[in-house]
């Protein structure tokens, strides 16, 4: 079953979980991206899970709405889904400017009260590094080349002018919020987090991502994909393994099949 909700700004769609799910699992979409293009992803995942992408506002069904300008409206635009979808336990999952966005809902819904069991953080710069591994350059070109060498869209669809130059528009806005993005001096984040990345990653690989443990309070479970910085889309299955795995992990009850093997 496939359900969307809208928002006064941001939209999510809901994936499985039947009336009663043991998990609400929370995807957080790449910069440029939108919620469809994890659906795989969410279909692979447990069905007594209840998977929600989490969309911005700017793309998909929400164009031509105003993105957000920067981090405080993003957390200001995705905690009101969250808190309308999860009345149970839930978990994170964040892929690229997602993984940032998803740490920063970990902590602030930590410092509520009510912090998730478990944060996956995937092909995500570490915010340490954003001051000088975000790209700054904004025009077509340079973003075009950007698209092209991370990967993930189709080239077809980047041959088409309109369409590229929307595409590029979103990954423009959302860019703008890293750049305005600063850490703030507060304890490391208490809760078990998980490392999703490629070595082929040409912004971040997995080594390239080892400082997210400066951020945290404890050691991580790290995954180490072949692939760029798309891996996933070539191993769903592999990915949602992998998260399914590390979340039982921490919290086994939210599964009903608790003698699943993984290989």
């Amino acid at each position: 079953m496939m359900e969307e909700t809208k928002g006064e700004r941001g939209r999510s769609v809901s994936v499985g979980g039947g009336e009663r799910p043991r998990l609400t699992f929370f995807v957080v979409h790449h910069a440029g991206g939108s919620a469809p293009i994890y659906l795989p992803l969410a279909r692979a995942l447990p069905s007594d899970w209840e998977v929600i992408l989490l969309e911005l506002p700017g793309r998909g069904r929400t164009a031509g709405a105003r993105n957000c300008a920067n981090m405080a409206e993003v957390l200001e635009t995705l905690l009101p889904l969250m808190a309308r979808r999860s009345h149970g336990p839930f978990a994170l999952w964040g892929h690229s400017m997602g993984g940032v966005i998803a740490y920063e809902l970990a902590h602030a819904l930590a410092g509520a009260g009510r912090p998730p069991l478990w944060l996956g953080v995937s092909a995500s710069l570490p915010p340490q590094l954003h001051a000088v591994e975000i790209p700054r350059a904004r025009g077509h070109d340079e973003l075009l080349s950007f698209v092209r060498e991370l990967g993930g869209t189709p080239e077809e669809v980047l041959a088409i002018p309109d369409i590229a130059e929307y595409l590029l528009g979103v990954l423009r806005e959302d860019l703008l919020v890293l750049d305005g993005y600063r850490l703030r001096d507060r304890p490391p984040l208490d809760i078990p987090v998980s490392l999703f990345g490629a070595e082929s990653d040409p912004m971040a690989s997995l080594s390239r991502m080892e400082p997210w443990v400066e951020l945290l309070a404890s050691n991580c479970i790290k995954h180490s994909f072949e692939g760029g910085h798309f891996y996933w889309l070539d191993a769903v299955d592999d990915l949602a393994v992998a998260i399914e795995k590390d979340v039982l992990a921490v919290a086994p009850v939210v599964s009903r099949d608790i003698e699943r093997k993984f290989s």
